[in-house]
């Protein structure tokens, strides 16, 4: 059992991190990563971080999904600017929807053609690293003037991505979990899982509109905020719905409507700064346990397999990205400049969801055979590793080359 001191110990390791990194101008996540990969591979004798890293405890995939993916989803669905995402609303939804799809067919074809992963654990590997998390890559974009319509593309699209990637992963599991496919069956549960979770969040975001509007005090409303996050996650899951669905919707609702029509700006801000820090807390310990939770054997005897999965899983965001280029002469309105679509292609960096999902493959009793469920879980931890530090400073270069940096301090 993992107690309080750990977690205060992590959290001092991850904001140690962060101070060097915030020196060093490099992003935290990639600080965070790296010190968690030299922990596990030079064994220091760290037998908190070693229990908080564990894969039961604190650190199970339900903790993960109940306690850390709800505020880090919550709080980016508060700050999506809704006329933004309106102007560009059928692009946003086509990279996440179908993009979605898309990614993860393609990755799973591809995958098992070049891999010995059969093609239902290939294709629960392209659900899995179908959704992007690309934390450094906006917060360089508070540093460097870029246009605000391509920052809103991009934070929408990984915002609705991770959605429907944890839909289609868990639909996909179900599959394996039955061992045969469905067509009838597997579009039942993708749809009960999307109409629940829609249902839901407009259910939480509706309920909150009365007690927002009769209060005005910061810390009973920032509090109600911390309920309505986990709540709508936990009661969407109830009922056989998508929680992280569920907290898209609310969070978006509440930000682009209820915040703004009921708030002070006193409790507005408070609220903001609150969300901004558990977030940062949240992000600060995915992204440790990410290094942490690496087993370097496993890892160096997948390394092969794991930088072909990381170049097709590349290829296959790319192919659907450009693949809009040539599309976009039939919509002026839909034309987009190449340097956005290179940046977009950048920014699909791989992050915390893709741990979550590898983590409930370890923790779940599911008919796979050991062999190939240790390869899935050292690939996808693999190529996040290689996502979240080697193409995020890529992508990181490429937005400083492109577009000019503000005179904001880092």
């Amino acid at each position: 059992m993992v107690s309080f001191n750990d977690v205060i110990i992590l959290l001092v390791v991850a904001m140690a991190i962060a101070i060097v990194s915030y020196r060093l101008r490099m992003p935290y996540s990639i600080g965070l990563v790296l010190f968690g990969v030299l922990v596990g591979a030079v064994s220091l004798q760290v037998p908190s971080l070693a229990a908080i890293a564990g894969q039961t405890g604190f650190f199970s995939s339900d903790t993960f999904f109940g306690v850390f993916l709800p505020p880090l989803i919550y709080e980016a669905a508060l700050h999506v600017n809704y006329a933004l995402l309106r102007s560009r609303l059928w692009l946003i939804l086509a990279f996440a929807f179908l993009g979605v799809v898309v990614s993860t067919i393609v990755t799973g074809i591809l995958v098992s053609a070049f891999t010995a992963i059969p093609l239902v654990f290939a294709l629960l590997v392209g659900a899995i690293l179908s959704p992007t998390d690309p934390v450094a890559v906006v917060d360089l974009f508070k540093r460097v003037h870029v246009p605000a319509q391509l920052s809103t593309i991009i934070e929408s699209e990984s915002l609705l991505n991770d959605a429907v990637g944890i839909v289609a992963f868990a639909t996909i599991l179900e599959v394996v979990r039955q061992g045969n496919f469905s067509i009838v069956g597997t579009l039942g549960s993708f749809s009960i899982l999307v109409t629940g979770g829609l249902g839901m969040g407009l259910v939480f975001a509706a309920l909150a509109y009365f007690p927002h509007k009769y209060v005005d005090d910061p810390n009973i409303e920032t509090v109600f905020s911390l309920v309505m996050a986990y709540g709508s996650f936990h009661a969407a899951e109830a009922i056989g719905g998508s929680g992280i669905i569920s907290v898209v919707v609310t969070g978006v609702v509440m930000g682009t409507w209820v915040i703004p029509r009921t708030m002070s700006k006193e409790v507005q801000d408070t609220l903001f700064s609150f969300w901004s820090v558990v977030a940062y807390i949240a992000n600060s310990v995915i992204f440790l346990s990410m290094g942490l939770l690496v087993n370097l054997l496993d890892v160096l005897r997948n390394l092969p397999v794991i930088l072909l999965v990381f170049a097709l899983v590349t290829l296959a965001r790319a192919s659907f990205i450009y693949f809009h280029l040539p599309l976009s002469g039939l919509s002026r309105v839909s034309r987009l400049p190449l340097t956005w679509y290179n940046t977009l292609t950048l920014a699909g960096v791989r992050g915390a969801i893709p741990i979550v999902l590898a983590l409930t493959l370890s923790t779940t009793a599911l008919p796979i055979p050991p062999a190939i469920q240790t390869t899935v879980i050292s690939v996808v931890i693999g190529v996040a590793i290689l996502s979240a530090t080697i193409q995020s400073a890529v992508a990181g270069w490429y937005v400083k080359k492109t577009f000019k940096a503000s005179d904001s301090p880092v």
